[in-house]
């Protein structure tokens, strides 16, 4: 499978990509490279395209066809749509991650049928709000443009690389 990753080389993003890796599958990894930029240089199912996706950077990803696409790291809107844009909406798979923070409500149990924040795409970052309500906005216009190819994960605790580990071997 050619997974092209948004991130992936650090923290969730890295695990996901290692265990893509441990099935054999082919990446390419996109991102401005602030994180740990010589992440996978030396496997040959890696390529390396940077760029940052809030600038006409993200162009460097159309043309291209991979199966899946996975997001670990969309905050607005805007970052969703303009990969949409660029891909043409072409992945059968679009992978969103998320947390439970974009719950309107937090009750000691949540379920699929939880309502979602409700924020304006210009609420500013030091509203408390505005991670988990820009989050959710991202999700709907992923929803909206590409319906069930989405597939949103939302962790309600991620430690790093175990709970990736765990996570991708069923446990």
């Amino acid at each position: 499978m050619r997974i092209l990753v948004l991130g992936g080389t650090r923290f969730v993003g890295r695990g996901i990509v290692e265990a893509a890796l441990d099935r054999g599958h082919e990446l390419t990894l996109f991102n401005r490279g602030s994180g740990n930029p010589d992440a996978f240089r030396d496997n040959p199912n890696v390529d390396h395209i940077r760029g940052d996706r809030r600038t006409d950077e993200v162009a460097q990803i159309a043309g291209n066809t991979w199966d899946a696409v996975v997001d670990v790291s969309a905050y607005r809107p805007d970052d969703v749509r303009a990969v949409l844009h660029a891909l043409s909406i072409s992945a059968a798979l679009h992978l969103h991650l998320d947390g439970v923070g974009i719950r309107a409500e937090h009750p000691t149990w949540i379920d699929e049928s939880a309502p979602l924040l409700q924020v304006s795409e210009s609420i500013p970052s030091s509203d408390p709000r505005a991670y988990g309500g820009l989050k959710a906005r991202c999700e709907r216009t992923l929803r909206d443009a590409i319906g069930d190819r989405l597939t949103v994960l939302r962790p309600t605790v991620v430690i790093g690389r175990a709970t990736t580990r765990i996570a991708s071997a069923g446990g």
